[in-house]
This record gives structure tokens, sequence and C-alpha cells, in this order.
């Protein structure tokens, strides 16, 4: 599969691919993305969830959009990584964004290495400055290392926690 990946004014500025079987030879995720223009998917649709709802779900890959989207949660934007330029912060406080979930990997619970857990710290220092601190919640996957790979009930108790 082939995404394109657009920028806040809907421009192309890269894609990511999925290889539908992946071998152990290469990667499952390919992003050709330049990460500091882009934000997945805002033009595809999250940019209207996101302003309805007033609520956003920072993710760090496609593969976690993809399976929040799959339970019709459409307010997500993917980093394609774990940083958050300042473009991205300058449209949530435009559109009068109120309540952020940061949920990078839970990669303390399949790996030594605990990037997606460090780097959401790291998110929500950087967007207290800018949005009220009770409004901005670590959520990462409970049951697997990212949403791709979450059993469903823990993708429904999510979709509870940020409706309700």
């Amino acid at each position: 599969y082939i995404f394109p990946v657009r920028n806040l004014q809907g421009k192309i500025t890269g894609f990511a691919g999925r290889l539908v079987e992946s071998d152990s030879f290469g990667p499952k995720w390919k992003n050709l993305v330049k990460t500091r223009f882009a934000v997945f998917p805002w033009s595809q649709g999250a940019g209207e969830s996101i302003e309805q709802t007033k609520t956003v779900i920072i993710l760090e890959s496609l593969g976690d959009y993809l399976a929040l989207a799959s339970y019709d949660i459409w307010n997500g934007i993917v980093l394609f990584g774990v940083n958050l330029n300042s473009k991205i912060i300058s449209k949530l406080i435009a559109i009068g964004v109120k309540k952020i979930y940061i949920s990078t990997n839970n990669d303390s619970l399949a790996d030594k290495n605990t990037v997606g857990n460090e780097a959401a710290v790291k998110l929500k220092t950087k967007l207290d400055n800018f949005f009220l601190p009770e409004n901005v919640i670590i959520r990462l996957p409970l049951k697997a290392k990212d949403w791709g790979e979450s059993p469903e009930d823990d993708i429904l108790k999510f979709k509870q926690e940020i409706t309700s």
C-alpha cells in the first residue's frame, strides 16, 4: 500500500508505504516524507474531525492512525516519528483544540528501548507551554507496543475515553 502525505496546505510532500507481507530482511513501513512539513492525514479528513471535536490524538506512525480509523477514530495526526513541529502546534492553536492525547508507541512493553515513552513525556512538556496542562494527556496503548498491534478491547476503551 502507498499513501500520499500532505502538508497543512494539502500539497503532497512525500509518500508512506507498507509491505503487505514483510520479511525479516526489510522494513514493514517505508516513509519517504519530509517530516518537518508533513502532517497526515490532515487534508484526508482528520482536520475536519479535529476542528469539530476540538480533540486531537498525536500518533507516531501511519499504522497507528489506520488502526484507530478502522474503529471510526478519525481525529489523529501522524508525526512519522516522535517530533512535533511548530507549524502543527500553530494550527492546533488556531482551530482552538481543547484536548490533546499523546499516543506514541509504548515501547517499554516490547523492547528495551523506550523511545516512544520518552517522546510522550517530551511532547507533553512542549505542549504544556501552549495548552492547559490538564488537557494534554499521555495515553499510550495499554496491551501492545502500538495501536496497530492492539487488541480490539484496548482500542474500544480508548475510543470511550476520548469521546466521553
